[in-house]
C-alpha cells in the first residue's frame, strides 16, 4: 500500500511533461477518430452524449475540447481526485 501511496503522491505532485501530454492527446485523438469510424459506434457515442449531457452535438467538439487540456488542468484534477483523504480502501477476504 505504501508504494501505491507514493505513486499517487508522485502523480498528483509532478508536472506532466510536454512529451507525455502530447503522447496522451495523440492516443486519445486516435481513439476518438476510431470510435467514429462506423455508423454503429457513432450512434452509440451520440446516445452517450445525449444521455449524460443532453448535448449530442458535443460529438463535433470533443476532439477540440480534449486538445485544449493543459498540464495545469491535469495537475489540478490529480490534486482534487487523488487526495488520500478522499479515498476508500476495500479489503477482500476469501472464504475457504
Amino acid at each position: 500500500m505504501l508504494e501505491l501511496d507514493r505513486e499517487i503522491s508522485n502523480i498528483s505532485n509532478s508536472e506532466v511533461t510536454d512529451q507525455d501530454l502530447n503522447k496522451a492527446k495523440n492516443m486519445m485523438e486516435f481513439e476518438m477518430v476510431e470510435e467514429r469510424s462506423n455508423t454503429l459506434e457513432k450512434s452509440i457515442k451520440l446516445g452517450e452524449l445525449d444521455f449524460y449531457f443532453q448535448k449530442p452535438a458535443l460529438i463535433n467538439k470533443e476532439i477540440s475540447m480534449m486538445k485544449a487540456i493543459t498540464k495545469n488542468d491535469i495537475l489540478r484534477v490529480a490534486k482534487k481526485y487523488l487526495d488520500p483523504d478522499n479515498r476508500v480502501i476495500l479489503r477482500y477476504k476469501m472464504n475457504k
